[in-house]
């Protein structure tokens, strides 16, 4: 597994690397043609600097001042946007150049000097309006609803309001302001129950500590409860167990492998995440296990942040799997990525009489940034009618 781990990050480092050598030698030669050159000395330190700062500040995290990590922070956040859509724009501009070093169908001379300069100015506004679209666009979440018709009796209840949010990412970036909305979004929306579907935090147990959020959270209001599991970045800050009691300081429920029953009339089941297995060396439970003692005359809700291997949940007879996960990629074109990865991305899927809901997630990792992508929340009618789920307008 460790041999693995290497791997991986020697891969990632390398085109990571490459991919920002590239953007930097454009850059130089953007500003050699502008007339504002900068010697190599200066100009690749301060570029290595920018392109490095967002990995810079996750291994400095804890040894850095807080006035010199929030700005390093953030500006590496930013820039993993910025590499991404300068590296897509760049690619075809090089290769509409490769083809004119053959065919000769651009102008040359002074011509060529002012087209090369007006390509530049433009692939930088370009850049410069997707990643401030996708800032402004992120901090402005949508309520998506879907009406689910599961095959069992709902016990007491003729239906449940069932709000759905998952990769909030609280931590640095997504705090303050938007956890707050989120509260009141949530509450607005009067739900019977709450499920907090994974990466909950972005990794950095501090800054969620340090600024009261699980008060906040604390502020969740729902009848019949607020359940939440962990994600992948629960166990990527490596502080679950505390986590955990945060949480259920504030009065919500941790599931971690476990099912609760509610109001005598359904069941909610929490799956431990399968990064666990990564981090600590211990796998997750089957869900057959978690389900075996269950009345199989109840619906079952289950969370699993990451939606790999819907098939399990069919065959243990689940009712309705809620997951996040995905972010649908986030910054397109990464959805095509995750499309590729996953059954099911986003959005809802049936198979036999399980229905699944995969979100895209409230938070963003990395780039405060999204682009091709809605923030949500999901607003779930559950019925005991047998009909198809639609997705309705937010």
């Amino acid at each position: 597994m460790r041999s693995g781990f290497l791997l991986f990050f020697s891969i990632f480092f390398s085109v990571y690397g490459l991919v920002n050598f590239y953007i930097g030698l454009h850059a130089r030669h953007f500003l050699r043609a502008a007339g504002l050159a900068v010697g190599p000395w200066l100009f690749w330190p301060l570029f290595w600097l920018v392109a490095l700062s967002y990995i810079l500040s996750r291994f400095l995290n804890g040894r850095l001042p807080e006035l010199l990590y929030h700005p390093l922070h953030i500006a590496g956040a930013y820039w993993l946007a910025a590499m991404l859509y300068l590296f897509l724009i760049l690619l075809p501009v090089d290769l509409v150049r490769l083809a004119n070093h053959f065919f000769r169908f651009l102008p040359g001379g002074e011509s060529g000097l002012r087209l090369g300069l007006m390509t530049g100015f433009l692939v930088i506004l370009t850049v410069l309006g997707l990643v401030g679209f996708g800032a402004w666009n992120a901090r402005r979440p949508v309520v998506t609803r879907y009406d689910i018709t599961v095959d069992k009796p709902l016990g007491g209840f003729d239906e449940l309001n069932i709000v759905l949010v998952s990769d909030i990412h609280l931590g640095t970036i997504v705090n303050g302001k938007m956890l707050t909305g989120l509260v009141r979004k949530v509450n607005d929306l009067e739900p019977d129950l709450i499920l907090l579907a994974g990466d909950i935090l972005d990794e950095d147990l501090g800054a969620f500590v340090k600024r009261n959020m699980d008060a906040e959270l604390g502020q969740l209001r729902a009848p019949l409860g607020v359940f939440a599991v962990p994600g992948n970045h629960e166990y990527i800050g490596g502080e679950l167990a505390e986590f955990a009691g945060h949480m259920e300081n504030a009065g919500i429920v941790m599931l971690i492998d476990r099912a609760v029953k509610v109001a005598d009339s359904f069941y909610v089941i929490g799956r431990d995440d399968r990064a666990g297995l990564r981090f600590t060396g211990k796998g997750r439970k089957p869900l057959a296990y978690l389900v075996a003692d269950l009345d199989p005359g109840l619906p079952r809700i289950l969370m699993d942040h990451q939606p790999y291997g819907l098939g399990e949940a069919e065959a243990a007879g689940i009712d309705l799997q809620v997951s996040g996960h995905t972010h649908r990629g986030q910054l397109w074109p990464n959805h095509i990525i995750t499309g590729l990865i996953y059954e099911l991305d986003y959005g809802f899927l049936r198979k036999g009489s399980t229905n699944y809901i995969v979100s895209s997630g409230y938070g963003t990792w990395g780039p405060p940034v999204r682009v091709g992508t809605r923030s949500e929340l999901v607003l779930l009618r559950v019925s005991g009618a047998a009909a198809s789920a639609r997705p309705t307008a937010p």
